[in-house]
């Protein structure tokens, strides 16, 4: 018997990449199954990778893939985001709409195994010929451009450490990143707005490890298998306070 679902993924980045799994276990425990998703354009790199697979993306107006949607013949709509943001969709579509702990009458269970993601090995041009013996990412998560760390804390942080440090952010953080780079020297690389997000998993990838505040890139580093230091709102809170503490948070990576 051949199912066809349709998952409407979540528009928070973490969230997404965590729903990345509901696409495996469907694939896995359900006969016949046809799996497809819908998510942000902007998005689509988290999905991508998932094999076998189908991916509708839109821009803003939900209603532009109305008629994508509706072609595929769906069984079942599986809204993950969580709030009314899909029911404009969903009330045009006329499609059942499938709460994910229903997924039981299918005998669809939790595997356990997290989210997937798949990311390419990053381009040895990308960065300074120095980094191929190793280096860390630091990421700059700032919302409104302000760091989560002071300029002299993250000055301080990338000089403690052992390997080079590569900079990854937003365009509006580039300035904050090159002016760590000219305190600390040619050991920091500022790559802010260098690189699309899929290319800022490549370099995590090819990295010894990963120091950030971001739950994305945080899960991002977990779902493929990467070392990674998040500094959550306590842990900055300490730092801030006593800057000591950065040397037991990434104490694997200081210098000896």
């Amino acid at each position: 018997m051949e199912v066809c679902f349709v998952i409407l993924h979540p528009t928070d980045p973490a969230a997404l990449l965590q729903s990345t799994a509901v696409i495996r276990w469907l694939n896995n425990q359900v006969d016949g199954s046809e799996v497809f998703s819908v998510a942000p354009a902007n998005l689509s790199w988290l999905l991508e990778a998932q094999k076998p697979f189908y991916l509708i993306t839109y821009e803003d107006n939900l209603l532009t893939i109305r008629s994508k949607i509706k072609e595929l013949l769906p069984d079942y709509l599986i809204d993950l985001e969580g709030n009314n943001y899909y029911k404009p969709l969903k009330k045009r579509l006329k499609v059942l709409d499938f709460p994910l702990e229903k997924l039981s009458l299918f005998d669809v269970k939790d595997d356990q195994a997290g989210p997937f993601l798949s990311v390419p090995d990053p381009d040895p041009e990308w960065l300074p010929e120095s980094f191929a013996r190793g280096y860390l990412v630091l990421t700059l998560d700032g919302k409104s451009g302000e760091p989560e760390l002071s300029e002299e804390l993250l000055v301080r942080l990338t000089t403690l450490l052992e390997y080079p440090v590569v900079i990854t952010g937003m365009q509006n953080e580039r300035p904050l990143a090159d002016e760590i780079a000219r305190k600390a020297g040619c050991t920091v690389y500022p790559a802010c707005g260098d690189f699309t997000p899929l290319q800022t998993a490549s370099m995590i990838r090819g990295s010894t490890g990963l120091i950030t505040s971001s739950l994305l890139w945080g899960q991002v580093a977990k779902a493929i298998d990467k070392q990674v230091v998040i500094l959550g709102k306590g842990d900055l809170n300490s730092i801030q306070s006593d800057p000591r503490s950065m040397i037991e948070m990434v104490g694997p990576w200081i210098k000896h």
